[in-house]
């Protein structure tokens, strides 16, 4: 399955407080207001799901899979993995407090944080991720299987949510445009690609290659000057994309969970609370 970026778009993550979102629905066709509406209104374990596969709760693991790739220089030093990690956490905590995340059903949630170097121009720039993805449970798969009473279909695709500490590669190898700004955050698109980027200083008129030079030498999230840049965006099929916009998925679906909780988290608030770990 090729997956596409779907938007997290207009005010709506820009602002903080659940309040503030309404203000971009109108004409936001990729979080809709039912959705939004929905998740606002119903605790987690919340489905709307009419079978067996919708209806089962999914399993996800009590914290993230910690993953340290050695690659493109020395051996990223444990203290530096630890901290990216714990930063990483607050994201993993805001999301999960979600409700169309926590007690998911129909889905089950691989979580992972990755930490590695990205190759630039100069030298290798440290970066971290937290990545969920929503795989569908399917019951009649005779892969299917039980762990703590919750169900997972190992295998197979799903739609992704992803937090990145220092975006560096994907700034720079995408042909980003800039979207609505409010205070530190900017929306960034590029096509039917639309991410939101935080950082520690108030949001300008963009740059792309003056940003991805800027994030090449930028390690501020391991304790060294720079910014604080973070990144939030969520992939899925454009199809799965164009049916959510049309309003034909239910809220309760996968990759509409990921989009709820995308936009229901304050990123400007998640952002400054994880540059003040040591």
């Amino acid at each position: 399955m090729r997956l596409f970026l779907v938007p997290i778009t207009l005010a709506a993550l820009l602002l903080a407080g659940a309040p503030a979102l309404a203000q971009g629905l109108p004409t936001d066709r990729n979080a809709p207001a039912y959705l939004l509406d929905y998740w606002r209104g119903h605790a987690a374990g919340s489905t709307l799901g009419i079978d067996a596969s919708e209806t089962s709760p999914g399993y996800s693991a009590d914290a993230p899979t910690l993953y340290v790739h050695n690659i493109y220089g020395a051996k990223i030093p444990p203290a530096q993995a630890e901290l990216l990690k714990r930063r990483l956490m607050v994201a993993y905590q805001a999301l999960m407090a979600q409700p169309s995340l926590a007690d998911i059903h129909g889905s089950s949630l691989q979580v992972a944080i990755n930490i590695a170097r990205t190759p630039t121009d100069g030298e290798p720039v440290i970066n971290a991720s937290l990545t969920f993805i929503a795989k569908p449970i399917i019951r009649g798969d005779p892969k299917t299987f039980a762990l703590k009473g919750r169900y997972v279909t190992p295998g197979g695709e799903g739609p992704v949510l992803e937090v990145m500490l220092n975006p560096y590669g994907y700034v720079a190898g995408s042909n980003l445009r800039p979207g609505p700004i409010a205070g530190r955050a900017m929306a960034l698109n590029a096509g039917t690609t639309i991410g939101l980027l935080v950082t520690d200083a108030p949001a300008g008129p963009w740059d792309g290659k003056a940003s991805a030079d800027a994030f090449a030498a930028d390690e501020s999230w391991i304790g060294r000057p720079g910014v604080h840049p973070l990144l939030v965006r969520v992939a899925g099929s454009r199809q799965h994309h164009e049916e959510i916009g049309r309003g034909r998925t239910p809220p309760t679906d996968g990759l509409a969970r990921l989009i709820a909780a995308a936009y229901m988290v304050d990123w400007q608030a998640v952002q400054a609370q994880m540059a003040t770990l040591r």
